[in-house]
């Protein structure tokens, strides 16, 4: 099956001058059904869209150095004059579906998705996610990305995230629920101290609160 979608998907695409040139499957025939590529695609999305990102998202990852000759790091960042959503739509489902920390790393960098997160080990995990929120204002695709960093966090992750609410605290205050929320409910309890000292600012201050509750509690259940 892998090697069915990755002869369809070396098909469909092509470097040219620094460029990757894509040319969709014009139809979807009943090999390709019997492989799992489903004809009908969502509404609003066009057919020879839907087969493409389906068959990208089914080949091997490994297929794709061999073919273009480049790592995943250069193969992201080559310019896609048409097509290109689907491609890179694609090869996310593919990393998330295969596991490829590789991959998944360098799709994070062009877009930051908490599924590509979590493919990543734990501990670069919390880096690349502590990372993130230092560089990203607080929004709904920085809570996302949050999501994907497993509990418990811990002290950079837990730091950058405490920050963040000090920070946007004095800029956006009706705007914190969501990122506190997910602070006290993620947050390693045993780092309640470090935020105690943080600052004495309120939104801190709860946090370290609801964080030395559950530190207690952990303690009275052992």
């Amino acid at each position: 099956l892998a090697l069915r979608m990755a002869e369809r998907a070396a098909a469909c695409l092509r470097t040219e001058n620094g460029e990757l040139h894509i040319v969709p499957p014009s139809a979807c025939d009943a090999a390709m059904e019997r492989d799992g590529v489903r004809a009908n695609p969502p509404r609003g999305t066009g057919e020879r869209s839907w087969w493409l990102q389906q068959i990208v998202a089914r080949s091997p990852l490994e297929i794709w150095p061999r073919l273009f000759g480049r790592p995943p790091r250069e193969l992201v960042r080559l310019k896609i004059p048409d097509w290109g959503r689907e491609v890179m739509a694609g090869w996310v489902r593919a990393t998330v579906l295969q596991g490829d920390p590789e991959w998944a790393r360098v799709l994070f960098a062009w877009d930051p998705l908490a599924d590509l997160l979590a493919v990543l080990p734990r501990r670069e995990r919390e880096d690349v996610a502590a990372g993130f929120v230092r560089r990203h204002g607080l929004d709904g695709q920085l809570i996302m990305v949050l999501g994907g960093a497993a509990a418990p966090w811990g002290p950079d992750l837990a730091l950058a995230v405490l920050e963040k609410i000090l920070q946007v605290s004095g800029t956006q205050p009706w705007n914190l629920s969501e990122l506190s929320r997910l602070a006290g409910e993620r947050i390693d309890p045993a780092l309640y101290g470090m935020a105690e000292r943080l600052s004495p600012e309120p939104p801190i201050q709860e946090v370290a609160a609801l964080l030395r509750f559950r530190d207690d509690m952990l303690k009275e259940l052992q």
